[in-house]
């Protein structure tokens, strides 16, 4: 954990993680912030790794600062319980038998070179034209990667050539899978686009795909959402997303042909906070 937090409230923020997964387990009401300390409200990157008998049973984080830290941990110890989609949902008589990690992560700062990654200190992203990889910390540590190791493993997890370090792309890749259905796991490896024109302009295709939290750290003018839902999110889960991302303009679509209807594009522009353009599909 953040070694900028004290020993305090470092058992705070692991108490806070166990009992928010009791809380949803159980079927009781989220768990509320009870401490007051101003670093809990500041927005961080937070994420919420979760163990039993040393083998991996959840991940899941906010790479960027989107949520204040107390509520990025509570909602991200939910969703690496229940909704990481290599895993069943955690049961309740699996809580005693979880450890529970957390990494708070400080803004990105760009380096100058490679040279300047530490391994076992910093965690890392790996970007080319919106290809974005991101390794914590203790990755490297936990396999005995060496530099080199832990950026060609940070390229591979971009999407990039395991070299791409060495070099100096512009569409960007971003993940796109379902959480709650059977249909585009993530194992598939399905990907939306972020094209970036001549101007400048960021448009994000989501592709086929539920709300996720990758999204979290999708930037966009344009953002083409599904609002179907059968195999896809449906109208308030994209405009979620669509809240979440903040683009200039959201256009629903997967709608009016073999799933969804007008009524699903009104409701999605009902419940989003930015502007929305319902198009007419093409016949």
């Amino acid at each position: 954990m953040d070694e900028a937090l004290n020993k305090d409230l470092q058992i705070y923020l692991l108490g806070l993680a166990r009992r928010s997964i009791r809380n949803h387990l159980e079927g009781k009401a989220k768990h509320k912030i009870d401490k007051k300390d101003k670093i809990l409200f500041e927005k961080r990157g937070a994420f919420v790794t979760l163990t039993i008998g040393g083998q991996l049973r959840g991940c899941i984080g906010y790479p960027l600062p989107v949520k204040p830290l107390a509520e990025a941990v509570l909602d991200m110890a939910i969703a690496a319980a229940t909704q990481d989609p290599r895993f069943d949902p955690l049961e309740s008589h699996d809580l005693d038998k979880v450890h529970i990690e957390i990494s708070v992560l400080s803004l990105p700062r760009k380096v100058k070179g490679p040279e300047e990654v530490e391994v076992g200190k910093h965690g890392i992203i790996i970007s080319k034209g919106g290809y974005k990889g991101l390794l914590l910390p203790q990755v490297p540590t936990e396999y005995g990667w060496d530099r080199e190791t832990y950026l060609r493993s940070g390229c591979l997890k971009a999407g990039l050539d395991p070299n791409e370090w060495k070099k100096g792309v512009t569409i960007e890749v971003v993940p796109a899978y379902n959480v709650n259905k059977p249909f585009h796991p993530r194992e598939a490896g399905g990907v939306g686009y972020i094209v970036t024109t001549v101007e400048g302009m960021r448009i994000y295709h989501a592709g086929d795909t539920d709300w996720i939290p990758e999204m979290a750290q999708i930037r966009a003018d344009v953002a083409l959402l599904p609002v179907g839902g059968k195999y896809t999110m449906d109208a308030a889960e994209a405009a979620q997303a669509a809240n979440q991302i903040q683009p200039k303009l959201a256009i629903p679509m997967h709608w009016g042909t073999l799933v969804g209807s007008r009524q699903d594009a009104d409701k999605f522009r009902e419940l989003s906070n930015v502007e929305v353009k319902i198009l007419k599909p093409e016949k």
